[in-house]
């Protein structure tokens, strides 16, 4: 199976990726099962709300998690470890993931802000991802330009 995501419009959020999975028919539960591991590791609490909204005139899946849990990255082999144990994800496309926005944050600031990388939302985003990728069954991801949007600091 191929997907294909159209982010020109409005970009693509971890959500709005997962949102979209379900929506076509990846099963919810695995990101239960990864929030409830997290839970534990990181003795905190995460809330994941997944509800039907109409945008546009456009019916979607739209997906919140709750959740101002943080963790240590140098800990993310351990964690990913024992999410492994619950469900399947591509470990190396994860762990890549995650290079690329620690690379990121390297190439964009002097020091370091992890304040993306280091949240449990960004854990969830990324391995549940590539579980519901699985689920699936998909074997080629496609995706349009990204509209990256434009701000002021």
């Amino acid at each position: 199976m191929i997907a294909y995501f159209e982010a020109s419009v409005s970009g693509a959020s971890g959500d709005m990726l997962l949102a979209s999975l379900i929506d076509c028919g990846a099963r919810f539960k695995i990101l239960s099962e990864i929030s409830e591991v997290l839970e534990k590791i990181l003795n905190c609490k995460i809330k994941i709300k997944l509800h039907d909204v109409k945008r546009k005139g456009i019916r979607a899946k739209k997906l919140d998690i709750f959740s101002n849990a943080t963790f240590n990255i140098k800990d993310l082999p351990k964690i990913l470890d024992k999410i492994e144990e619950k469900t399947y994800f591509d470990r190396e496309f994860v762990e890549n993931v995650f290079k690329t926005i620690l690379d990121a944050e390297k190439a964009l600031h002097e020091k370091i802000h992890l304040h993306e990388l280091s949240n449990v939302d960004t854990i969830i985003d990324i391995v549940g991802f590539s579980a519901l990728i699985n689920d699936l069954k998909v074997n080629e991801v496609f995706c349009s330009e990204i509209e990256v949007g434009k701000g002021i600091i």
